[in-house]
């Protein structure tokens, strides 16, 4: 689930980018296989999402290598939703330091400008609700990523599996339920509620010490 990225986004991704040297390209892929943004040559670009489809399942924080025309490719699980891909001339260990920065920065700058996003959209929710429906759920420390759980989810219907798809934006129960909706699920807060305590009582989420 990705929503479409806004202008502030694509500048605030555009600013990041300009960090890496210029041996190294990048592009920010949705895990369904929505180019976010890229500043890679075209022609390179197309062969970069034909085997994106081999490595749109990299591990959050992890990486896979490849090889393309004698130069290196880096798919990077920059979130449950998002992959950076690094296109580059030097060598792979170069390339890992180079990125390093620009792979935290651009996390940094897309929670901020979720977390501004679903600020905006809370104006209307009244404070009653945001108290109600302030907790915030993480993953359980039995599990390593949000991937190995995933699977183990996915007979509690597609809303479960995605909102623990979103746990590593550590949002509060209401900012995640409008985050849903925003994405056209039909939802409502004590819906949300019911299913991460569900998670929680089956040991896939306990509740965050953030508030």
């Amino acid at each position: 689930m990705v929503l479409k990225m806004s202008l502030d986004m694509e500048k605030a991704v555009e600013e990041v980018f300009k960090q890496l040297p210029s041996a190294i390209k990048g592009a920010l892929i949705s895990r369904d296989g929505v180019l976010l943004y890229s500043n890679i040559e075209k022609k390179i670009l197309k062969k970069v999402m034909k085997l994106f489809k081999k490595h749109k399942n990299v591990l959050v924080n992890d990486y896979e290598p490849e090889e393309l025309d004698r130069n290196i490719l880096i798919f990077y699980g920059l979130t449950a939703d998002k992959v950076f891909v690094a296109h580059s001339t030097l060598t792979l260990p170069e390339t890992l330091v180079h990125c390093r920065n620009v792979i935290e920065n651009l996390r940094k700058k897309l929670n901020e400008l979720l977390k501004d996003f679903l600020e905006e959209l809370g104006k209307e929710v009244n404070e009653e609700i945001k108290q109600k429906y302030g907790a915030i759920y993480e993953l359980s420390p039995k599990y390593k990523s949000i991937e190995e759980v995933l699977p183990l989810v996915s007979w509690m219907g597609a809303t479960a599996a995605t909102i623990v798809a979103n746990l590593d934006k550590k949002l509060s129960v209401w900012q995640l339920t409008l985050l849903l909706q925003k994405a056209g699920i039909n939802i409502t807060f004590q819906e949300t509620q019911e299913i991460l305590e569900d998670l929680m009582e089956k040991g896939y989420v306990i509740l965050s010490t953030e508030r």
